[in-house]
């Protein structure tokens, strides 16, 4: 098994929603693709800080090895209708592999990410995105950051 898990330690506003038709900068086709800052560890080699929007690219060793990932975000409690992350292969916004959704109910909501198995294929590389129905702001403090990871079984 290898593991790669990276954070974001600053906080983030997040005004994205489904119908704007100008997104504000680093939304990504009105999803905010989110930058990492901070690798909490990285046995694969797969995250390069000069790229913090990507995992990957994905080696040759993890072509076709499933993979499974995990995602959790914190906004806080100006969000009003909802909260989401999804996470997409290779730049296609046409089709997340996984998609967690929220509705706040109380202060610091949460949604929590996890994919079925992926297989890999050499070259691939993954986004998170976070998306509100209105504007909220992304949480990243030592017990509140975004966290994005992922276990490839090598076996």
């Amino acid at each position: 098994m290898r593991a790669t898990s990276v954070k974001r330690t600053t906080n983030k506003t997040t005004p994205f929603d489904y119908y704007d038709t100008t997104p504000p900068a680093g939304v990504h086709t009105n999803n905010g693709v989110l930058e990492f800052d901070t690798v909490e560890y990285d046995d694969g080699t797969i995250f390069d800080l000069g790229d913090p929007t990507k995992l990957g690219p994905m080696p040759s060793d993890y072509n076709g090895k499933r993979a499974v990932f995990y995602a959790n975000a914190i906004w806080q409690n100006d969000v009003s209708t909802y909260c989401e992350l999804k996470i997409f292969r290779n730049g296609d916004l046409s089709e997340p592999i996984a998609v967690a959704q929220d509705t706040p109910n109380s202060a610091n909501t949460s949604p929590v990410l996890v994919s079925r198995p992926i297989v890999l294929a050499t070259g691939d590389y993954f986004e998170l995105c976070a998306r509100t129905g209105d504007s909220g702001t992304l949480l990243a403090a030592e017990d509140y950051s975004a966290t994005f990871a992922v276990e490839v079984r090598m076996g």
